[in-house]
């Protein structure tokens, strides 16, 4: 029913001309496989395809063809970043082969803000975490009754999923892989704790900052969702897409419980607030039991004034 397609390209170097041409990363797509997931919950068949723009045309065409049929409704690319240079051209070019040859499917394209898709010369542009969306747009597509609230942008529609159809908080963030997948035991997987952050800096372009309450995900199926990706693939490296992975000492408690009862150890990496390390030392042992091992700190300002100006209050 639906052909999902993901692909990243290296993020240009600021500090050195580097000239990325066609390169892609191994970073698998991770709203394309989330997407995937909660539309199988809805009945629908959904396959995504990594890596679609390392294909020639040759490929890329037959790809298509061995996919999309009759009962086909959408193509979905799904980016975290923004392609650009040649990698846009041929993004096009693909895109025009799919309504060449299958003119009756819907092309959309999704990521976090519509800066990230605007070169891709799509139907419909989401934005946003698009769960809801998605499917209000495709009963929209079907002829069946919606709420889906669109936007029109030139020649496209667009839908801002945050603001008019939030999928947060949401306790289901499970992504459940399949075998058409074809996962490796080396590859790191996206995974989400939880969904929004309860911080509040000045500087942040995140939609879903100064939430309140329990937004962390359903634990158990946390649990459930690295053993289920051990088990069938042997991958037990994740990227940690929260945006403030030890914001809470309880989530990390809840997350390492969970840790402990699992048959291996997995490694974690993800975006972790220095301030909070230096101000709940407890938190440490807690960030060691669950295996996060990568972190990653934005050090905003070492200057006390300008810290508390953006929100960040402890003296550096």
């Amino acid at each position: 029913h639906g052909l999902l397609l993901g692909c990243q390209q290296p993020l240009p170097s600021p500090y050195e001309e580097v000239d990325y041409k066609e390169d892609i990363t191994i970073k698998r797509a991770a709203g394309a496989h989330k997407i995937a997931s909660h539309m199988r919950n809805e009945g629908w068949d959904i396959e995504v395809v990594d890596y679609w723009l390392a294909f020639t045309v040759e490929e890329f065409i037959e790809l298509i063809n061995s996919r999309i049929t009759a009962d086909t409704v959408f193509v979905g690319l799904s980016l975290t970043f923004s392609i650009y240079g040649s990698l846009i051209d041929k993004a096009n070019q693909f895109i025009r082969l799919i309504r060449k040859y299958h003119p009756h499917v819907a092309i959309i394209a999704g990521s976090k803000n519509l800066y990230v898709t605007s070169g891709l010369k799509v139907d419909y542009h989401l934005t946003g975490y698009g769960e809801f969306g998605l499917m209000e747009l495709c009963k929209k597509i079907l002829g069946k009754e919606h709420s889906l609230v669109m936007t029109q942008l030139g020649r496209s529609q667009y839908v801002d999923c945050d603001k008019n159809h939030p999928c947060y908080p949401h306790k289901d963030l499970s992504v459940k892989y399949e075998e058409r997948d074809f996962l490796l035991p080396h590859e790191h997987v996206t995974l989400e704790f939880a969904r929004g952050c309860k911080f509040a800096c000045k500087f942040c372009a995140y939609n879903i900052i100064g939430v309140k309450g329990d937004y962390t995900r359903d634990m158990p199926s946390l649990g459930d969702e690295l053993k289920r990706n051990y088990d069938m693939f042997g991958v037990s490296n994740y990227y940690v897409a929260d945006e403030t992975t030890n914001d809470s000492t309880q989530k990390l408690r809840e997350i390492a419980d969970q840790v402990r009862q699992l048959s291996f150890m997995p490694s974690f990496s993800g975006y972790i607030r220095a301030d909070l390390i230096a101000s709940r030392p407890d938190d440490r042992e807690l960030l060691a039991e669950m295996g996060m091992w990568g972190n990653f700190y934005g050090i905003e300002s070492l200057t006390h004034k300008a810290e508390k100006t953006i929100g960040q209050g402890m003296h550096p």
